[in-house]
């Protein structure tokens, strides 16, 4: 190639390359359409994967550049160990929220794939109402409802949205028809509700350090079927105590004071808090909880039912009462 260039080189101008002459100009220019909260990853590569691969790399490299202005501000202030998990959990929200990524352009050239994907950076509440703008409204009362993050579409839309919340592979989804949002893990404590009935009640530590031991009460005011989950803010879903059937009145304190010295307080690996979601469920009939994972008396369990919305449809016709508790280090 060398030796052609030279013989053909004397005396004129050369033609462009082949190369230059396949790559489209939209990925040449970098400069596709968009709004001012999204950010544009490029990529190229052999294979679909392998361009869709560095056009997230692409984007992360501008999410951790947001990550990193943050954690300045905060190392002035916080020891170095803190320091550390902060930047540890922020890298890993980075890298995690790149599964919601939007495919905007791909084309093939000369064996070669170029692509453009997008990311909205965006609060999740503006995210779900840019990408479902248009929605029908659910007619029923859920327990969703009272969450945070339903609060705040409510006053997007003027009235509660019918979005399904799924999950798959332990992540988060919204979906309506093809259209799906991610909902971030960062963000699930938006989704936690906080209600009161005058129907059952639970009673628990608000704060507490890791390790420490701790009860619940739960209170039945009717009779019924009593139902207690906790959901933690990585997003398992774990039965604690299911269809235990009550009379009016009742106080349960759990776990049994006789058998047990209580529930231990966990942090997730490589977290510096967290923040869990307690509820307790009355209902006339039993309920089906056979899908969630059963609360395991061994230290740090792996638990896999990620069953966010299936309790919220579960929970449809019982009384529920909630509460969070927030775990910090030792």
């Amino acid at each position: 190639m060398v030796v052609a260039w030279l013989l053909t080189g004397c005396g004129n101008t050369p033609a462009p390359s082949r190369v230059t002459k396949m790559v489209p100009e939209w990925y040449t220019a970098q400069s596709l359409t968009h709004e001012s909260y999204e950010i544009i990853g490029y990529g190229e590569g052999m294979t679909p994967g392998e361009a869709k691969a560095r056009a997230r790399s692409d984007i992360a490299k501008t999410l951790e550049t947001t990550v990193s202005s943050r954690l300045t501000a905060r190392t002035h202030v916080e020891d170095n160990e803190v320091s550390h998990l902060a930047e540890l959990e922020l890298s890993e929200e980075s890298a995690e929220i790149l599964s919601d990524l939007i495919l905007v352009q791909i084309q093939e050239n000369a064996g070669r794939y170029y692509v453009a994907l997008k990311f909205d950076n965006l609060p999740l509440d503006e995210k779900i109402f840019r990408r479902f703008p248009h929605i029908l409204k659910e007619v029923d009362d859920k327990l969703l409802h009272t969450s945070p993050l339903l609060q705040k579409l409510k006053k997007h839309y003027g009235y509660f949205p019918k979005l399904h919340l799924y999950s798959q592979e332990g992540r988060y989804y919204f979906i309506e028809g093809d259209t799906t949002s991610y909902v971030p893990q960062s963000e699930l404590p938006a989704l936690f509700p906080a209600v009161h009935s005058s129907a059952v009640s639970i009673e628990a530590p608000t704060l507490l350090r890791e390790g420490a031991s701790y009860t619940v009460k739960l209170q039945a005011k009717t009779s019924g079927y009593l139902n207690y989950l906790q959901v933690f803010e990585t997003g398992e879903t774990v039965l604690l105590l299911a269809n235990e059937k009550v009379e009016k009145g009742i106080t349960l304190t759990f776990p049994d004071p006789e058998k047990f010295d209580g529930l231990e307080a966990e942090l997730p690996e490589n977290k510096a808090q967290s923040r869990d979601l307690h509820i307790v469920l009355l209902c006339p009939d039993k309920a089906d909880f056979s899908l969630f994972d059963s609360m395991r008396e061994s230290q740090n369990a792996d638990y896999h039912s990620f069953l966010l919305g299936t309790l919220y449809d579960v929970s449809t016709g019982c009384e529920a009462a909630t509460t969070t508790m927030q775990i910090v280090q030792k």
